[in-house]
């Protein structure tokens, strides 16, 4: 947290493998890859696959862009404005691969691969928006209300409204200006795409709300289905009439909350059904996302209007003693509730007029902080909160997982669970983002089937040492360990490294890694180097440092700047601030001298000045949390680059091309024809093996349309054994609501290819005919015709040479659902 006040602070479902058949279905066809072995030969009845099999079928990314436009970020979004030409770069021209190698990368879409093949088809139709952690300021009355005239203040309210809608996103960025967002086509210029991404970066600014709601802003974006218009102070019950809590903004006649359309409208227009969507998040704080409800404005809330209409400290309500060992105990509470609770120590306290009362243990000695105390820095408002103030006033992490998870949500929960809409009564609600926005309910319209959950990305580019989170961090290319819990031990993330235990026994993460733990004080263990230590004695951090004001946290991870930046004096900053004039934000400005003992100011030579030379970035549990249990969807990467030297801008490890690198693989598996990790059964056909499988595909039909399986298309009914299965299966994966709805679905079979169609669909890249068949060339014994098999699947690694090519008419048709049934001779 960095907060800059006005004012002077102290310097301080359901099982459907039933007659021998299994079902594994995708949206949009579009899956994963088998998770075991199947084996070969004539299968027996009782033979299942149970897993996703799917072609690609996306043409289109919507890439949300979530940035922290707080102080000290200017540095980082510099950073990410010069990764963007990469990132739009591998989307729209992707590289060529050879048996899973890059062998070629054309600079354009245009040029053909000298040897090999494209990793996956070029993308020509990207939205890409950015919102910033901006929220406003939760209901306080001065703190983060975004008005005045400022440039400054203009930052700390944008509400998760698409940055190219406001003012200073469409001055800057006159392409995103109609829409909020910009949009990539295929006559797209990709120099003048990336420079319009770089002035919107660059217009998120760094005064932004001390309140980094990195989290609740794509939420509320991409997902809350009644966004509030503001938040207001609200009377806690009905006989407050100080108006004690704060809430969404109602209507003063039906009392009802008023929803935000502009949110709404933004999101209908820049999130498309059929889009593989990506978030991708940038920050170098905790996410710091306060519920819109109740008192949090308590702690939002850092300043007051005192007599004269001058701002004024307002204190934050301490917490009673059982907190400090462990905010988990029944017994911890905030000084600021009036009664003790039941079994727990009290106190007597005196009041200034003398009355005693008696209060939890440890609240004696006054009930809210003064300016005076070191335990209620603004800077650390968000920092263990109900360890050090009894109350957490932020959203649980599982809030965000589950949006990201849940095709059908509770919105009246903080964590959207279904059981709390099932214990009061109440309807779920249908998640935006598996939902078809521009449906309207037309008798010609038929709504998309939902997104798949395979096409929902998280990534986060966060407060982690890049050597945590690489593969290898002593070799010569950077390359990020990924969440797939199938990878490899070396491969994949070590969440106890970064993150620690899911519940740990006394409330606080705690990180194996002690850089990241979260810490006022120095902290110890292995590698850390403690305060007064030589320049960069320890090459994550710097070293820790001596925060005798209790104003700020150690540090995850610095870098040097580009170039170094000379500070301002803290006099300097106020005098520009009091004439209205933009501050520069300056780490070294606050903490500049050897009793601070800052790695950010400290020269090579040891010493400390007013200059700063590194950025920094703290430890970014929160977004981890969620990016954890999210899973394998989930990107995590360092916002602390391996070389930050512009000099050094082609390097393959510079900035966040390393990150960049890391979501684009991830992405690409379902971009990318499936490559099969797995053999499928197989039986012997008229010329040669065939797939002991069959595809189904499910189409949704408009109001009185009757099905129709054209076998002129590859398309023939299902048979009645397997009719009701696959409805089942469609129920249990929420592809539609009821039984009823769920025979609105058209099944039909698409063909599986034999004889010359089958083996002209094995060997040409052009293959004539209608349908689909499985590519393996283990399964030919002619090695000529097994070269030009192995063509087919050269986009493949190694271990996973196989996959399934469609043909024709035999392409699953978009919008639709595939299923996949391998049995044995049930079908036959």
């Amino acid at each position: 947290m960095k907060f800059t006040p006005p004012f002077t602070l102290p310097r301080s479902a359901k099982s459907v493998a039933t007659k021998a058949i299994g079902l594994a279905l995708a949206a949009a066809a579009l899956t994963g890859c088998l998770s075991r072995p199947i084996g070969r030969g004539q299968p027996r009845t009782t033979n299942v696959i149970v897993d996703t099999l799917v072609q690609s079928a996306v043409d289109k990314i919507d890439l949300l862009f979530v940035v922290d436009n707080s102080i000290s970020m200017a540095d980082k979004q510099e950073i990410l404005a010069l990764a963007v030409p990469d990132l739009v770069g591998r989307l729209v021209s992707p590289v060529c691969v050879q048996n899973g190698a890059v062998v070629d990368s054309p600079p354009s879409s245009k040029d053909k691969c000298k040897s090999g093949a494209r990793e996956f088809n070029p993308i020509n139709d990207i939205h890409i928006g950015i919102v910033t952690s901006s929220l406003g300021g939760f209901g306080a009355e001065i703190d983060c209300q975004g008005v005045g005239n400022s440039p400054d203040e203009a930052q700390q309210k944008d509400m998760a409204y698409l940055l190219g809608s406001l003012p200073r996103g469409a001055t800057a960025a006159g392409d995103a200006a109609g829409t909020g967002f910009l949009s990539w086509t295929s006559t797209s210029n990709k120099d003048a795409f990336t420079g319009e991404f770089s002035k919107l970066v660059a217009a998120a600014g760094e005064h932004g709300c001390g309140w980094e709601a990195t989290l609740e802003a794509w939420y509320r974006f991409l997902v809350e289905p009644y966004p509030y218009t503001k938040i207001t102070r609200l009377p806690c019950n009905t006989s407050d009439t100080a108006n004690s809590c704060a809430g969404p903004e109602r209507d003063p006649g039906t009392m009802m909350q008023l929803v935000d359309l502009n949110i709404l409208n933004q999101r209908k227009q820049f999130l498309r059904p059929d889009s593989l969507l990506a978030i991708v998040m940038l920050t170098d704080e905790n996410d710091c996302s306060f519920k819109a409800s109740g008192q949090t404005w308590r702690l939002a809330q850092t300043q007051s209007t005192m007599e004269g209409g001058e701002a004024g400290y307002f204190g934050a309500f301490k917490s009673s003693a059982a907190c400090a060992s462990n905010p988990n105990d029944p017994c911890c509470q905030s000084c600021g509730q009036p009664n003790v609770a039941s079994g727990c120590a009290t106190a007597t306290a005196t009041d200034a007029n003398g009355m005693t009362s008696t209060v939890a243990a440890g609240c004696e000695n006054g009930r809210k902080f003064v300016l005076e105390d070191k335990g209620d820095h603004p800077n650390l408002r968000c920092f263990q909160q109900k360890r050090r103030f009894g109350v957490d006033y932020l959203y649980p992490v599982a809030r965000y997982s589950t949006a990201l998870r849940e095709q059908l949500i509770c919105p009246y929960s903080e964590t959207l669970d279904k059981a709390y809409c099932d214990d009061k009564g109440l309807t779920m609600v249908a998640n935006p983002i598996y939902s078809d926005l521009q449906y309207t309910g037309g008798k010609d319209e038929v709504p998309a089937v939902p997104r798949n959950k395979n096409l929902i990305f998280l990534a986060g580019i966060l407060g982690v040492p890049w050597q945590d989170v690489a593969v290898d961090k002593d070799a010569a290319t950077l390359k990020y360990r990924v969440a797939k819990q199938d990878a490899e031990d070396a491969d994949r993330i070590d969440w106890d490294l970064i993150l620690g235990p899911d519940d740990p026994v006394n409330g606080i993460q705690m990180p194996t890694d002690p850089l990241m733990q979260e810490s006022v004080d120095p902290r110890m263990g292995q590698g850390i180097a403690p305060p007064g230590s030589g320049y960069n004695a320890n090459p994550v951090n710097g070293h820790e440092w001596t925060i005798t004001d209790q104003s700020d946290l150690q540090y995850a991870c610095v870098f040097p700047l580009a170039e170094e930046k000379p500070c301002p004096t803290a006099d300097e900053a106020d005098a520009q601030r009091q004439a209205g004039m933009s501050v520069s934000n300056c780490d070294c400005t606050d903490y500049p001298g050897d009793d601070w003992g800052n790695p950010l100011c400290q020269n090579q030579n040891g010493t400390f000045d007013s200059t700063q030379r590194r950025a920094k970035a703290y430890p970014g549990l929160r977004e981890l949390q969620v990016l954890k249990a999210y899973g394998d969807n989930s990107i995590v990467a360092s916002i602390c680059p391996k070389v930050s030297d512009i000099a050094q801008k082609d390097a393959a490890d510079f900035g966040y091309r390393p990150a960049v690198a890391a979501i684009v693989d991830r992405l690409k598996e379902q971009l990318a024809d499936k490559c099969l990790t797995r053999e499928l059964a197989v039986k012997d056909g008229p010329n040669g093996k065939e797939a002991a499988c069959k595809i189904i595909e499910a189409k949704r039909l408009r109001a009185g349309d009757a099905p129709m399986c054209d076998a002129s298309a590859a398309r023939t009914p299902v048979q009645a054994e397997i009719d009701p299965i696959v409805r089942a299966t469609l129920l249990s994966k929420e592809q539609c609501s009821s039984e009823a709805d769920c025979k609105g679905f058209q099944l039909c079979t698409i063909t599986q290819l034999t004889g010359d169609e089958q083996r002209e669909c094995l060997t040409s890249e052009t293959a004539a005919g209608n349908g689909w068949c499985y590519v393996d060339p283990t399964l030919v014994d002619d090695d000529a015709l097994k070269q030009q098999v192995q063509t087919l699947v050269q986009k493949c690694p190694p271990t996973a040479q196989r996959k399934l090519r469609f043909v024709g008419q035999g392409t699953p048709e978009p919008n639709t659902i595939t299923l996949f049934a391998c049995a044995g001779q049930a079908f036959d």
